[in-house]
């Protein structure tokens, strides 16, 4: 069976949510969208589905992209009271 792989882009404070385009996730008001556009961050899934893999222990390996800048709001990889997961 194959491995499952996750790779993801997430800001230092853990932000991963709309960094494609602005108009991508404006969920609860967010409004730094776009914000991995002038790293040309690469989108491919959902936040959803990575704590989804996470929760049922699914994932074989994830890379997280981290991004050098601090948002302040929007939804995380890793929120209070989320997912855990064991990461070796």
């Amino acid at each position: 069976m194959g491995k499952i792989k996750v790779i993801t882009n997430v800001t230092l404070d853990g932000v991963m949510q709309s960094p494609a385009r602005p108009e991508e996730d404006p969920r609860d008001g967010f409004r730094h969208g776009g914000w991995g556009a002038p790293y040309a961050a690469m989108v491919f899934g959902s936040g959803l589905l990575v704590q989804s893999l996470m929760r049922w222990n699914l994932m074989d390996e994830l890379t997280l992209l981290i991004h050098p800048l601090i948002l302040g709001s929007g939804r995380r990889l890793f929120p209070s009271g989320g997912v855990s997961a064991v990461l070796q």
